[in-house]
């Protein structure tokens, strides 16, 4: 139960999460996830709502170094004060950032 209430408190933070989307056009929009489908993504910004096609943003891949000698490489899908959510060939990791280097 206590793992439960920990995924869906983890869960809300990231839709709640502030975050910056960048455009394949080079259009930056700052927003929260407010929905998201397998397609799109609805971002709420202070100006209003926005839907972005995710196959329309750029995806940087990131390498991450940890305290434990191990890398993994993926594309961020998200961030908070506490963690990185990154999306590798070996499935969704949330790394804790106090273990990277």
């Amino acid at each position: 139960m206590n793992h439960f209430i920990l995924l869906l408190f983890i869960t809300i933070s990231l839709f709640a999460q502030e975050q910056t989307f960048k455009l394949q056009d080079g259009t930056i929009i700052v927003g929260s996830i407010q929905e998201e489908t397998e397609i799109t993504y609805i971002i709420q910004t202070k100006y209003g709502s926005v839907t972005l096609n995710k196959d329309e943003l750029v995806q940087t891949a990131y390498e991450i170094k940890l305290n434990s000698g191990e890398t993994f490489s993926g594309i961020k899908l998200s961030e908070t004060d506490i963690f990185i959510q990154l999306k590798t060939k070996v499935g969704v990791l949330n790394i804790d950032k106090s273990d990277i280097l």
